[in-house]
């Protein structure tokens, strides 16, 4: 009798991923709701940009009166034109300051949260990969599960906290500015949203193609270092047979592999496909 073929590695869909990052995730779900809150502050924010230009234009070089909210703001000495320009002035320098800390806040709070789950999810696995059975590991090599451990756990800060999170703050900053923008001209919301639906077709065209790829390359990096933690773990016998050279062009050959097409894969794809492959 033969030998029994090896496992075909287990593929999930993009739901299915989600689903389980978001569990790995949930110690963490408070902090993921306040970096939530942090990011959409950038919606009130945007909205105040524009006015320093329109009162500028509007109540300073025009004619216009103040709109009636900034005017019951305002005392009445204010209004007229010179210490409407201070005005301007200092709401456009508020705007600026006020959009630089939010970008420093919600930065520090995004690298906060999402290496404080990149190191519980490599934690997981290292524990994980301990409790597999001994045929597992001879199977396998350790340079693959070390990827694992080391590369590819950070998916889950890319897809939950740089991803899921990011499209959730950019939707409803889109919806917002857009309603807003609707009350000056509808044409212009068409006009701004028209290459949102080719974007989405492009990228629906090209991910499963980016995906295999990004798998292939991965698999070539994998195998790559595999040549060195084997080549290092017995540098005693390399170095007493004289194989230094050789082991250099064994690793050299297989790192050519995922040079040969270096510009094929930029980035990687969203999903954290390599994370649970196995």
């Amino acid at each position: 009798m033969g030998a029994d073929p090896p496992p075909t590695p287990r593929t999930y869909g993009d739901w299915h991923l989600y689903r389980r990052l978001l569990s790995e995730s949930r110690p963490y779900g408070w902090h993921l709701v306040g970096l939530t809150l942090v990011q959409l502050l950038a919606t009130p924010i945007a909205l105040l940009a524009p006015v320093p230009l329109q009162i500028t234009v509007d109540s300073v070089i025009g004619s216009k009166p103040l709109p009636s909210w900034l005017a019951s703001v305002l005392p009445s000495a204010w209004h007229g034109p010179d210490a409407l320009l201070w005005v301007a002035a200092i709401t456009l320098m508020a705007a600026a300051l006020l959009v630089q800390v939010q970008e420093m806040v919600a930065w520090i709070y995004r690298t906060w949260v999402g290496e404080r789950l990149v190191l519980e999810f490599r934690s997981r696995l290292f524990r994980h990969l301990q409790h597999l059975s001994l045929a597992f590991h001879d199977a396998g090599s350790t340079a693959q599960s070390l990827s694992r451990v080391q590369t590819d756990a950070s998916a889950i800060d890319a897809v939950v906290v740089q991803g899921l999170i990011r499209i959730v703050t950019v939707a409803v900053r889109v919806l917002v500015l857009g309603l807003v923008t609707a009350q000056i001209s509808g044409t212009l919301v068409l006009i701004a949203l028209l290459a949102g639906p080719l974007m989405m077709a492009l990228t629906q065209l090209y991910r499963t193609r980016l995906r295999a790829r990004w798998k292939e390359a991965r698999e070539h990096e994998t195998s790559a270092m595999a040549v060195v933690q084997e080549s290092l773990a017995a540098v005693r016998v390399v170095k007493a047979f004289g194989q230094e050279e050789r082991e250099r062009r064994r690793w050299l050959e297989r790192a050519r592999a995922r040079a040969s097409r270096p510009t094929s894969v930029p980035y990687p794809p969203t999903g954290a496909s390599t994370c649970w492959s196995d």
